[in-house]
C-alpha cells in the first residue's frame, strides 16, 4: 500500500463489477469510460485492447491502441489521444485520467502474470477505477480497497442468456451458426483463424 505514493494521494473510488460470462460487466464499465473525457482500459489480450479501441473510435473517442507488439493512434497525425485502450502491462501509470477500466481482474492471482494486474490497480491515476471479472475476487478487492482507504462499490450482474452446449456437432460445418452462438478456442493463433473461417462462410 506504500507503492505508488503519487496515486496514493487520489481519493479514488473503486467500483467492482462482478459476474459470470455474458452478464453485461464490461458493457457497464466501457459505457462509464465513453462518458469520461479521459480514460484507459486495460484488459487481458491485444484481441480485447483492439476491440475497446475500435468501438471507441466508431463513437467518436479518439482513442489510441498500445500493446506489447503495437501503439496505434486514432489517425497517422499524432500518437497522443484521451483515452488508452492497452494490454495490462502497458498500463500508463503516471497519467491522470478521469476513468480506468481493468478487465478479467481474476487474473490479479496468476501466477505469472499476476503482477500486471495489482500494479494496474495499484497505480492507475483515476478517480474512478473500474475492475470487471469474477464473483470470486470480491473478498480480496475488499481487503485491498479497505488497506488502501478507498471506497468500494460492488456491482453485481446475472447472465444476461442462458448458456448452453449444442446438443450435436456442426460436424465443421460453419454456415449452421445461428445468432447468439459461441465458439471457444483455447489460443490467439485458433481465434484469428476461426474468426476468418466465419467471415467467409458467413
Amino acid at each position: 500500500t506504500e507503492w505508488y505514493p503519487a496515486t496514493r494521494i487520489i481519493h479514488r473510488t473503486i467500483h467492482l463489477h462482478v459476474g459470470p460470462t455474458n452478464s453485461g460487466k464490461t458493457y457497464h464499465a466501457l459505457q462509464r469510460l465513453e462518458q469520461a473525457e479521459t480514460g484507459v482500459y486495460a484488459g487481458p489480450l491485444r484481441l480485447l485492447a483492439h476491440e475497446v479501441y475500435t468501438r471507441l473510435n466508431a463513437k467518436g473517442k479518439q482513442c489510441m491502441l498500445v500493446t506489447g507488439e503495437e501503439k496505434r493512434a486514432p489517425d497517422d497525425e499524432s500518437l497522443a489521444a484521451d483515452i488508452t485502450s492497452c494490454t495490462v502491462e502497458m498500463m500508463p501509470l503516471n497519467k491522470d485520467v478521469d476513468v480506468a477500466v481493468i478487465d478479467e481482474i481474476q487474473m490479479i492471482g496468476s501466477a505469472d502474470r499476476g503482477w500486471a494486474w495489482t500494479q494496474a490497480v495499484l497505480g492507475v491515476k483515476a478517480r474512478e477505477v473500474h475492475l470487471c471479472g469474477e464473483t470470486r475476487t470480491v473478498p480480496l478487492i475488499r481487503e485491498l480497497c479497505a488497506s488502501l482507504g478507498e471506497k468500494l462499490i460492488v456491482h453485481e450482474y446475472e447472465r444476461l442468456s442462458p448458456l448452453q452446449m449444442a446438443d450435436k456437432s456442426l460436424q465443421g460445418n460453419l454456415k449452421k451458426l445461428r445468432k447468439g452462438d459461441c465458439i471457444v478456442s483455447f489460443s490467439v493463433m485458433g481465434i484469428h483463424a476461426l474468426r476468418k473461417q466465419i467471415e467467409q462462410s458467413t
